[in-house]
This record gives C-alpha cells, structure tokens and sequence, in this order.
C-alpha cells in the first residue's frame, strides 16, 4: 500500500532533473529521513502491522511534502492536484481498512493467506475507486473490452 502511494511521487523527481535540479530530490530526501526513522523506530512496538502502518503515514507525508514542493516549483494550484489524488489515497485508505484488519483477526498465513489478502485488497480497492472516480472504472472497462475484441480479430 505504501509503494502504491509513494509511486506517485516518482515523476516529479523526473521532472527535477529534466529542469537541471535534481539537487531537490537530496533536499527532500534529507527533510524526510528523520520522520522515517522516527517512525519505524516507533512502529516497531506493535510488530509489522505497526511498521507496515507506519509506513503507510509516512508514505502519506512523503507525498504530501513533494507535492507542495512541486507545485511551488511549476507553480500549479495545490488543490488541483489534491483533486487528482484524492481517488488513489481514498482507495487505498479503503483497502487497508480492510484488509488490515480481516489479517490481523483471521489470521492468514502463508500462500494462501496472500493470495486471499491481495484478492480482497484488489477487490476493495476496485470497488472504492468505482465509488470515488467512476468515470475512470467505466474508461478502464471500455478499454478492456475494446482490447479483447481485438484479441478475439487475431
């Protein structure tokens, strides 16, 4: 969930060094070393679910921080591009309360256990992003579908 989250701050680093500043990225990297170690470090007292938690907020700040410093540096409206997380963070928001807790009280392991976690993470995730960004479920079907028709062609 926090790779899902922190992928989308992989583009401005792009960007960065496309405008001869990749300098920003160790900036940024620095302000946030502390606030990870600090959170891991105290995660630690609840076992993986904490750090997988932990990492999780972290996650969130990380974002949050290159965001704002990205749109200082293009000059775009923060709240634009809120807007257009919004979908992604609520979903995953969505499928952590999900999965979290039927991991923690069902408790699955192994194989099967993953396989059951990250078909109700995807299952949850899919349902929420139908609920929070609609219009993007019913491109991604017509995609499919138009995809498969060309499949069936060949």
């Amino acid at each position: 969930i926090a790779l899902a989250i922190m992928s989308v701050g992989h583009i401005p680093g792009i960007f960065y060094k496309a405008i001869g500043r990749p300098d920003i990225l160790n900036i940024i990297s620095i302000v946030k070393l502390p606030f990870i170690v600090g959170i891991v470090w105290y995660a630690t007292n609840w076992g993986i679910v904490g750090v997988s938690i932990g990492q999780i907020g972290f996650a969130i700040f990380s974002i949050l921080l290159e965001s704002l410093v990205f749109c200082r540096i293009i000059e775009f409206n923060v709240v634009e591009i809120a807007m257009a997380l919004f979908p992604a963070v609520a979903c995953s928001i969505a499928m952590s309360l999900t999965t979290i807790p039927v991991m923690y009280y069902c408790a699955l392991t192994g194989l099967s256990g993953l396989l059951i976690i990250t078909f109700l993470g995807g299952l949850t995730f899919i349902a929420a992003l139908s609920v929070f960004d609609s219009e993007m479920v019913l491109r991604a079907v017509k995609f499919l579908r138009n995809k498969l028709v060309l499949a069936e062609k060949v």
